[in-house]
């Protein structure tokens, strides 16, 4: 069996359903905020919550950093398939000119 991959890229968006409804398990650059975490060492200084350290070292005493992770902005990958046995034929074998190679006959 021989398979073919190709882009799937929509034309236009369906009305009443929005972009990026499904969020990438991945973190990484986005809009969308994960959740939060302690400063480790290497942590880009731009991702600080300096809020949210803010009220944790007022709360602990001591300088607590905290870093905002995002989700990562991907699209979400699809997986086409097409079963192609006769025996996921839409029309039973008895009607053979219901099956789209006979009708064109």
């Amino acid at each position: 069996m021989s398979g073919v991959t190709f882009p799937l890229v929509p034309r236009r968006r369906v009305l009443g359903l929005p972009f990026g409804g499904l969020h990438s398990a991945r973190r990484g650059v986005g809009s969308d905020v994960a959740g939060s975490r302690p400063y480790q060492p290497g942590d880009d200084v731009d991702r600080i919550d300096w809020n949210a350290s803010a009220r944790l070292s007022l709360a602990r005493g001591s300088d607590e950093f905290v870093v905002r992770e995002h989700f990562a902005e991907e699209a979400p990958r699809v997986v086409v398939l097409c079963d192609r046995r006769p025996s996921m034929s839409l029309f039973p074998e008895r009607w053979p000119w219901l099956r789209k190679p006979e009708a064109i006959r």
